[in-house]
């Protein structure tokens, strides 16, 4: 169950997997080895990411308060403020 599973999450998250047997390796290790380098090469580059949506920092109630500003706080009882 674990190695269907574990290519299959892999793809879920974009990769691309390339199964080797053990005995393979071992029994033509040579010629395991170029059939992984032609997969590379004939794999085609990953899509490109999507672009970080743009955020105003005036706007987003998720954004920190810049250095230069002090944050809103409640009237000092201590100054008579």
């Amino acid at each position: 169950e674990r190695d269907l599973m574990r290519p299959r999450l892999l793809r879920a998250f974009g990769w691309r997997t390339h199964r080797v047997l053990t005995v393979d390796w071992f029994a033509r290790s040579a010629e395991v080895f170029q059939e992984i380098l032609a997969a590379l090469v004939a794999a085609e580059p990953p899509p490109e990411p999507p672009a970080e949506p743009s955020v105003d920092p005036v706007t987003d109630p998720t954004s920190e308060p810049s250095a230069g500003s002090a944050p809103d706080l409640p009237p000092d009882s201590t100054t008579g403020d």
